[in-house]
């Protein structure tokens, strides 16, 4: 079987959690359908009567694509602090007519593009509800193989998560702490150099201390194939998912290690973070791609 490298992630440590405002999150990879993913937020939008604007990025960190993240958002839903539901209207950058969102769903959304789209949530909103669809059969059909700057959900096999397209943001909100529960399957591992507290063998908790940093540090969640070695002062990871079930991490480390140790006693001598981490998924496809994160 010829497998070929799909996707390289990498991603580095920075500093400490400010204490500031806290948007929560949750995300349930475990109970998913239909390559979907459930996920809420909860927050305070102290608005002063105005409604806010909720947006997903156009674009990521370490890709030259335009990605409009918002059409992988599904069944947006808005409720106040006694769960009562709130009207959304939606609107594109350029633009000043809002509209009642009413958007189709399925896979007919992810194939509509959906230019600077943003969302109007009134004031009183303190909980959204939404689905985020993966971009793995989008992927397969345009380039062999999934894009590599959008989201896997593989159930139960793997999960590749860029917080572009999973957790939106608030125009208003940019510098908040963003607080995530992960509810995952039994003995998977997740991989991400955010801030990560693991509760259980089905729970984890994901920290950032702004959205900037959250997008710029994606996630990788599988059943652990994981290499670590130190050089210096940072712990280099290596994370594998491979579509033919084998290992790979040791094989890569033991392939990257001479590369690192030297790069890092020429070049990147003195800049090395605390740690850094490789996220490789093989596929059995034609396609490759890369995504470099901080």
């Amino acid at each position: 079987m010829k497998i070929i490298i799909s996707i390289v992630f990498f991603t580095i440590t920075t500093g400490l959690i400010a204490q500031n405002d806290t948007i929560y999150s949750t995300i349930d990879l475990k109970n998913m359908n239909n390559d979907m993913v459930n996920v809420t937020m909860n927050f305070n939008l102290n608005q002063n009567n105005d409604n806010a604007k909720f947006y997903f990025p156009i674009s990521i960190q370490g890709t030259y694509d335009y990605m409009y993240y918002s059409k992988y958002c599904m069944n947006l839903k808005a409720f106040d602090s006694h769960k009562n539901p709130l009207t959304i209207k939606e609107n594109y950058y350029g633009e000043t007519k809002n509209r009642d969102y009413n958007p189709p769903t399925g896979y007919k959304r992810i194939r509509k593009k959906r230019f600077n789209e943003f969302f109007i949530i009134p004031n009183q909103a303190t909980t959204l509800n939404y689905k985020v669809s993966d971009c793995y059969d989008i992927g397969k059909l345009r380039f062999g193989n999934f894009v590599p700057e959008a989201c896997v959900f593989e159930k139960d096999k793997v999960y590749q998560i860029n917080w572009g397209a999973v957790i939106g943001n608030f125009i208003s909100k940019g510098n908040n702490i963003y607080k995530i529960k992960i509810i995952k399957p039994a003995k998977f591992y997740g991989a991400t150099t955010l801030q990560k507290h693991i509760v259980n063998d089905t729970l984890d908790y994901i920290t950032a201390k702004n959205y900037n940093e959250l997008v710029n540090k994606p996630l990788f969640y599988t059943i652990p194939d994981t290499t670590a070695f130190q050089i210096g002062k940072s712990t280099i990871e290596i994370t594998v998912f491979s579509e033919d079930g084998k290992e790979y991490s040791k094989i890569l480390s033991n392939e990257m290690r001479p590369m690192l140790e030297k790069a890092t006693q020429t070049y990147l001598k003195g800049i090395m973070p605390d740690k850094y981490i490789f996220m490789f998924y093989f596929t059995k496809g034609v396609g490759m791609g890369a995504l470099e994160h901080k």
